[in-house]
């Protein structure tokens, strides 16, 4: 018998969890050797999020999207982008 099978699943997924998290530690410390950022949120990123990251520097920014989401398989696993954001002043119109 493996020493694996003895583990339970909760402390499998714990431990793939914190191999997981230690390969995002790696691959960070990487890209900063090239001088960039990688940014990791696996819940998603909300659009403030996204652009406080890459719009307003106006940044060229590379997303890998869940294999299983929507947006995977739409777009495909990854997808490379510049966001131009515009802004539009709100002028409330008065009716008479």
């Amino acid at each position: 018998m493996s020493e694996m099978s003895n583990i339970d699943n909760a402390t499998k997924s714990e431990l793939l969890q914190a191999v997981e998290d230690e390969q995002i530690k790696i691959n960070q410390n990487i890209v900063k050797l090239f001088g960039m950022e990688l940014y990791v949120e696996k819940k998603g990123f909300t659009q403030h999020q996204i652009y406080e990251l890459a719009g307003a520097k106006d940044y060229v920014s590379t997303i890998t999207f869940a294999p299983d989401s929507d947006s995977a398989q739409k777009y495909g696993q990854s997808l490379t982008a510049n966001f131009i954001y515009t802004f539009i002043h709100y002028c409330p119109v008065k009716v008479d």
